[in-house]
């Protein structure tokens, strides 16, 4: 969501129906290399306030790991926070989980808990950084990580809407499929 839209939305109560014009100053189009802009085109929205989806909490230890986070070889730390006690994930395994992800500042990016629905990754396609994590864990298992920025998406996002440098993620591996 562009900002001048955000702005818009965080003006609006629930049950609300409004439309929003924004002008091609406040639309530019990032293309695939996120140095890359074009001038954006005049928009209109029509936006309905259904519902507000409240975020999970901010982690108190964004910053950095603890002293007794496990490291993997590619520096992603992790810290169990919950137990599983089902099966290991191989490299052909579908794995049904839940995520939240945060900058290391606390903004919230992505959350399959607010959208209510978990995502389905193979292990050979989940981002680096998760997968460093996911090989270590068992059905069950709530784990948090912090990922360096090139484990994550780099110090500069290829693509519009990544986000940049460290992230942490909990993750919560629900099945194999």
């Amino acid at each position: 969501m562009t900002p001048a839209l955000a702005g818009a939305v965080k003006e609006m109560t629930i049950g609300e129906r409004r439309r929003v014009w924004l002008p091609a100053a406040l639309t530019a189009v990032h293309g695939g290399d996120a140095d890359e802009a074009r001038p954006g085109v005049d928009l209109v929205y029509e936006l309905d306030l259904v519902e507000i989806l409240r975020a999970p909490p901010v982690p108190g230890d964004l910053r950095a790991p603890p002293g007794t986070a496990r490291r993997s070889e590619g520096g992603v730390a992790m810290v169990l926070l919950e137990k599983g006690q089902g099966d290991v994930p191989s490299a052909a395994s579908r794995l049904k989980l839940h995520f939240s992800g945060w900058t290391s500042d606390g903004r919230l990016i992505e959350s399959t808990r607010m959208a209510g629905q978990p995502a389905v990754y193979t292990l050979a396609d989940a981002p680096p950084g998760w997968r460093d994590a996911l090989e270590q864990m068992v059905v069950g298992d709530v784990a948090r990580l912090w990922i360096p920025a090139e484990r994550a998406y780099g110090a500069t996002p290829r693509r519009r809407g990544q986000p940049a440098g460290d992230l942490v993620y909990e993750i919560e591996l629900l099945a194999l499929e």
